[in-house]
């Protein structure tokens, strides 16, 4: 920095406030050039003492490869020297304080805040005070100096310009330290009646939250909680039917923010507020089935006629119910945990940077993934129970786009050829999967499903999937009872089971990812739940989903039935080998067109 460029900076911090300095400094590109000079001097937008108030030298060097460090501390040191506003010599000296560590700048820095808060604007002083608390914890000093602080704050609090973020942080600082309760009450109060219920409701919500707090510790409050419970649900619906609402994302939105509402007057046991809980459930429940059928369609088309026409091929070449029965058991695999896991990582983008949301075909929030990564005290790592559901839901995609391609059309060829139930009833009678007092349902269910009656198929199978493998989850030696306090016992969930650690230990991850994705997840079909709770529709039972549900328990018999013999399992695998081997040089000669 030239002494021109010196003097004319510090002619800028003796003669100007803050604001109009940081757009002066802009002619000499103080940032540019010295960034941490211009660091040390205007620091970083901070809400409460643990923020850090400054940049540092290694997050600069990112960005300046060759910052000479000991040059830009001289050029901070000539300021100080040559006298400036107190505000940017404490800010100098708490910046020295931040690299260096040396408590005698961490004092000067306090000496010039503690002058500074004496003749400052608001703005100006929120910064100071909240360092000034930051720099006495940092030194050991918070207690020896808390009348000083809480002195410096109730200055602050009164230099009041209106009822903004900083100033509801600001209370929320002295609420800390000072022991009197009523002036931060009345502060608050003040704030709180210059904002409309149609202003900021976040804003509002701040200002409520910080008024309930404060009146746990006042005797006989509850009219006046009650009042600003009122207020800050006003301000959520003020805002929801502020909305535009001529799309299914306004429509989502408003129904989000209702449900926000409700939620705060679940604290009102009043009649009026229970009356009013009903009313506005009613509306979010006519926005959610409007928002489903506003929201846009994606569609993704793509051309299976070749693999389609080979799964004919092998269909037609097939002799005899047994080798049908092994091709439909075999015709597609459980679903693959580490293949969703890694498309996911490998796609990823923004977006799983925040949560989402599941919404059901009613429009209601099934269930929400957090972001895909989490940050801990070295890294960014990988969250592994947002990536396994994540996986989840995208199993659920592979699920309908197989059904309709492969299923659909194995299922409607086999459906022309004569199945015998006796069939049926071997493979069931000699299947591990199957408990020996099961037989009937096992057989009735699934010959339900061969012949296309999937309601009558799942409303028998489904809860019999789950005391197979609760059958199972015994032969593993896991106890499938949970022993209550009371002394009463309690069978464990089937998601419970599927987690279980013997379970995991003895059966495939796939198995169980598959089983867990169709039946349990809230984030895949979570079918067993949707069952049992009466959810489902008559026109959700004849569904490509709902085939591929029943062919999911049909598998699980099969796989574990000795059934096939040798010879009809060698059979169906020459023919499937046979055909595959045109399909993979169809593809080939398409790439030597191409």
């Amino acid at each position: 920095m030239t002494p021109e460029e010196l003097q004319q900076l510090i002619d800028i911090l003796n003669n100007e406030d803050i604001d109009q300095a940081a757009n002066s400094v802009n002619g000499i590109n103080l940032f540019g050039n010295h960034p941490i000079v211009y660091s040390a001097i205007f620091g970083k937008p901070i809400k409460k003492p643990e923020d850090t108030p400054f940049y540092s030298v290694d997050e600069l060097k990112k960005w300046w490869a060759n910052l000479d460090i000991e040059a830009e501390k001289r050029i901070l040191a000539k300021i100080t020297e040559y006298g400036v506003k107190d505000l940017y010599q404490g800010r100098i000296c708490d910046f020295f304080w931040f690299v260096d560590k040396k408590i005698d700048c961490a004092r000067r820095a306090m000496w010039y805040y503690r002058t500074t808060l004496k003749c400052s604007s608001f703005s100006v002083c929120f910064w100071s005070i909240n360092r000034y608390i930051s720099l006495a914890k940092a030194i050991g000093e918070e207690n020896l100096r808390k009348k000083e602080i809480v002195e410096l704050l109730r200055e602050t609090i009164s230099k009041k310009v209106n009822a903004n973020y900083d100033y509801c942080f600001l209370l929320k600082i002295a609420k800390r330290w000072d022991d009197e309760k009523g002036p931060l009450i009345r502060a608050a109060e003040d704030a709180l009646r210059e904002l409309s219920d149609s202003q900021d409701y976040i804003l509002i919500g701040k200002y409520c939250d910080l008024l309930l707090s404060l009146y746990d510790d006042i005797k006989n409050s509850q009219i006046q909680k009650e009042k600003i419970i009122w207020k800050k649900a006003r301000a959520i619906i003020h805002t929801a039917n502020n909305l535009k609402n001529t799309d299914g994302n306004d429509k989502f939105r408003r129904a989000n923010l209702l449900k926000n509402a409700v939620n705060e007057l679940k604290a009102l046991k009043t009649e009026d507020a229970k009356n009013y809980r009903k009313q506005l459930l009613f509306e979010i429940q006519q926005l959610e089935e409007e928002g489903v059928k506003a929201l846009p369609l994606f569609q993704h088309s793509g051309d299976a006629s070749q693999l389609v026409a080979v799964l004919m091929k092998i269909l037609e070449s097939l002799e005899g119910p047994e080798e049908y029965m092994y091709f439909l058991a075999n015709c597609m695999n459980f679903l693959k945990k580490k293949e969703h896991e890694n498309v996911i990582l490998s796609n990823r983008s923004i977006i799983d940077l925040f949560s989402s949301t599941v919404i059901g075909s009613d429009g209601r929030v099934k269930a929400k993934v957090g972001s895909l990564t989490k940050n801990t005290e070295n890294a960014t790592e990988i969250d592994k129970k947002a990536l396994q559901l994540k996986a989840e839901r995208s199993a659920c995609r592979e699920i309908v786009v197989t059904s309709q391609i492969v299923l659909a059309n194995v299922h409607r060829f086999i459906q022309q050829i004569s199945i015998p139930e006796a069939m049926v009833r071997e493979i069931v009678i000699r299947s591990g999967f199957v408990p020996p007092d099961r037989i009937q349902l096992y057989t009735k269910g699934l010959y339900a499903g061969i012949k296309g009656d999937f309601l009558t198929a799942l409303c028998i199978l489904t809860p019999q999937i789950e005391n197979s493998i609760r059958h199972i989850a015994e032969m593993c030696g896991e106890p499938v009872y949970n022993l209550k306090e009371d002394g009463t016992e309690e069978l464990k969930t089937f998601h419970a089971l599927l987690e279980a650690e013997k379970v995991q230990e003895c059966l495939d991850e796939d198995f169980l990812f598959t089983l867990k994705t169709v039946f349990v997840s809230p984030y895949g079909l979570n079918f067993r739940n949707e069952f049992c709770h009466g959810i489902l529709s008559d026109a959700q039972y004849q569904t490509y989903t709902a085939l591929y549900i029943w062919w999911l328990i049909f598998k699980c018999c099969y796989m574990l039935s000795p059934l096939p013999s040798d010879i009809v399992a060698a059979s169906v695998q020459t023919k499937i080998a046979k055909e595959a081997s045109t399909l993979n040089t169809g593809s080939s000669r398409d790439k030597d067109n191409e």
